[in-house]
């Protein structure tokens, strides 16, 4: 079983990867109290996989991660990053079985700290803020605001070059 405190590492280095973060962003969780039990369940679910002993290599945790992320948040990882963190996850499980806590620990505090903040999307600088176009549906004469899901569940995102707010 995985310590809380390590269960607290993973939630941080969740916190910097950014196919979770555009998953809680979006929605795609559900409500904010369902997505924050879900990032809470996945956490905790990794962290005891990495002390698992049918575990032998990030391999193994990269593979959940997708799994997780899927089922989860309707997301399809294709970008190679559930490698990146499910390696990342490994090597500091590692680091914190030899008894290497401090060096887990400042790993963890370097990271950036405005991540997830309570599954709320972060403030957006104006200065680099595009407006959303509104798209029409090509099966219906209603507009659909870009950034909400059409009847298909996708999310239509759109930049609009040239116009700042």
């Amino acid at each position: 079983m995985a310590s809380n405190e390590f269960c607290d590492c993973v939630i941080s280095v969740f916190g910097n990867w950014s196919a979770l973060q555009l998953a809680v962003d979006h929605g795609m969780g559900g409500s904010p109290q369902e997505t924050h039990k879900k990032v809470s369940d996945m956490a905790n679910s990794i962290a005891t996989l990495c002390f698992s002993k049918n575990v032998t290599d990030g391999v193994d945790i990269a593979s959940e991660l997708e799994d997780l992320m899927d089922d989860n948040f309707d997301t399809l990882l294709e970008d190679g990053s559930a490698d990146e963190v499910g390696q990342l996850l490994w090597d500091l499980s590692r680091q914190w079985l030899s008894g290497d806590k401090d060096g887990v620990n400042s790993y963890i505090a370097s990271l950036k700290k405005d991540v997830l903040k309570n599954h709320v999307k972060s403030e957006v600088n104006p200065e680099v803020t595009e407006e959303m176009d509104v798209v029409e549906d090509a099966g219906s004469s209603s507009n659909v605001p870009s950034n909400q899901p059409d009847p298909d569940g996708w999310v239509v995102v759109k930049k609009t070059r040239g116009q700042r707010h």
